[in-house]
Formats: structure tokens, sequence, C-alpha cells
């Protein structure tokens, strides 16, 4: 499909739309950029905010009243996982439109499975502790670089040294109150936001206190844990 940009701009495809793409491999689209007129026309710079693009232009295409061009737009293979929402800037030879937009869109997908997802702790005692491990596995190395949990009764050591799967042991620490405990963990790593599935860790607080103490935990606020 064409885009008509102005009344004598065409892109084909109207806009560059890179669809999903594997973190690490990188990807590209070339797009043919049409102006129809009787003044030579010319692009003479291409330009974008986001430094995970390259960008390569083609010699131009000059047919009676027509120039075309070859736009390749390369992601970088180091562009971080997350949403992209950008625009190339063709910059031109007429004064009347010396800046034409192009729309790229797109995302870099971390490929991590976490496993299991729901971390089911069992039977806690009151002030006790109990450990489990989760994997955690992508398709390039990463280091783990903190969790987020919704109080402090849930931690788990750094793992600094890049690879790519990391077993991670989980420790809850119970409080004295007893009854069902849920939290949701998010596990962040240099992959970019969001690119680790969120766990749910589920234990049951029960029977009698592991120290004997009666004195309850207040909770505590919203938190994120640095393991650097």
């Amino acid at each position: 499909m064409a885009g008509n940009i102005r009344g004598d701009v065409t892109f084909e495809p109207a806009s560059v739309n890179l669809g999903n793409v594997d973190l690490g491999r990188g990807a590209e689209q070339v797009v043919r950029v049409t102006h129809m007129g009787s003044t030579p026309w010319e692009i003479t710079d291409v330009r974008s905010a986001n430094v995970n693009f390259e960008v390569l232009l083609s010699q131009p295409q000059h047919t009676g009243s027509q120039s075309a061009y070859d736009l390749t737009l390369r992601l970088k293979s180091n562009a971080p996982a997350g949403y992209i929402n950008d625009q190339l800037i063709l910059v031109t030879n007429d004064p009347r439109a010396s800046q034409i937009p192009m729309d790229v869109e797109g995302r870099v997908v971390a490929e991590v499975t976490v496993s299991p997802q729901l971390l089911a702790l069992g039977n806690v005692l009151p002030g006790g502790t109990v450990t489990k491990n989760i994997v955690v596995r992508a398709n390039r190395p990463f280091c783990v670089t903190g969790i987020v949990c919704n109080d402090g009764c849930l931690s788990c050591p750094a793992k600094e040294t890049p690879a790519k799967v990391h077993i991670l042991p989980v420790t809850f620490q119970a409080g004295d109150v007893g009854g069902r405990v849920e939290r949701e963990l998010t596990i962040t790593t240099d992959l970019g936001d969001g690119a680790v599935p969120v766990v749910t860790v589920q234990a049951m607080v029960d029977g009698v206190p592991a120290d004997g103490a009666s004195a309850r935990r207040n909770p505590s606020p919203v938190q994120s844990v640095s393991l650097r």
C-alpha cells in the first residue's frame, strides 16, 4: 500500500512497520519514496532521534517528472527490548516541504520464559522462611538487576554474570500473622523493562510461630530491591 504524504510525495509502503523483532537480531525494511513534479527533487538528509536506527539511501532515479529513492531502514541488533514508535525526517531540497516525516513502529521482544510462573511455597510457620527456585531463560545472555515486590517478604541473591539461564532461589519471609499470602514478583534485567513475565508467589502462613513471637509485622510500602 502506498501512502500519500503530500500530493507529490508517496511512500510505499506508507510507513515502516517492523513488527515483532527478536532481541539481539535487528531488522530492516525498504521503503520506496517517489516524488512527482517538474523540478528536480532530492533527499539531502535523513534524520532521527532514535540512535538504534541506521538509514541507507539509494542513488536517485530521475525519469521525466518523477524522482524515486529506495530508503532502507535498519534496526540495530543491540536495540533494547520495548516498543518502537518513532519517525524518520526526510530533508529535501524543496523549500515548500523541506522536512517530510515517515512513521516507524515495531517492538523488540525478549524471548524470556520463567518457570514456574506460579510459585507455590506451601505451608510456612509464622516468622519462618522457605526458599524455592525459579528458572529464567532468554535467547541471549543477560543479568538480573533487581526484584520488585509489594513488601519486603521476598528476596533473592544477585545474578551479575551474564548467562542465558539463571536459577534464582526465591526466599519468602513469613510474618507473624497467619493466613494466605499472595505476592507478585517482578524480575528486572538488563534486557529492558517488562522483558520478564511476572511471577505469582503463594504461601499459607499457619501454625505456631517459628520463634514464639506474637507481635504483628507492620507491612512495608512497595519497594524495589536492587541486586547490584
